[in-house]
């Protein structure tokens, strides 16, 4: 059974109207995936023009999931719109496990004024890209 978490960096700032957001969100999936899946909660562009997207982060393997400078790529209709890799990077993820997180992408590694709701994250590994 899939287990909704909170980093605890997020289990004290987190509004309680956004808790209840990602709580609901997290419930109405079927949660029938395989691998890492993401979810899409929310985006927004920060002081510095940097993009910000929330997602849900879904581990739905058995085995804990370790993320080592993962390298997220985002899709449009197979056009790249997004694509870095992050230095800060989620913590370990149990697994059978989500939890929330913000990506965040520099000025520079998105493109601007697009909807990202419908795009499609995709972690990029060594062996073989990993898509929501």
């Amino acid at each position: 059974m899939q287990r909704l978490e909170f980093e605890a960096a997020w289990d004290k700032t987190i509004a309680k109207r956004d808790r209840e957001k990602i709580i609901d969100i997290f419930q109405g999936l079927t949660h029938k995936d395989k691998g890492i899946v993401f979810t899409f909660l929310k985006q927004a562009i920060n002081h510095r023009n940097d993009l910000l997207l929330m997602v849900l982060i879904h581990n739905y393997n058995a085995e804990r999931a370790v993320f080592k400078s993962p390298k997220i790529r985002v899709k449009k209709q197979e056009n790249i719109i997004a694509e870095y890799q992050f230095e800060r990077q989620p913590p370990d993820l149990k697994g059978n496990t989500s939890i929330p997180w913000t990506f965040i992408f520099p000025q520079g590694s998105y493109v601007k004024q697009v909807d990202y709701s419908d795009a499609e994250l995709i972690l990029i590994t060594k062996e073989s890209p990993l898509s929501s």
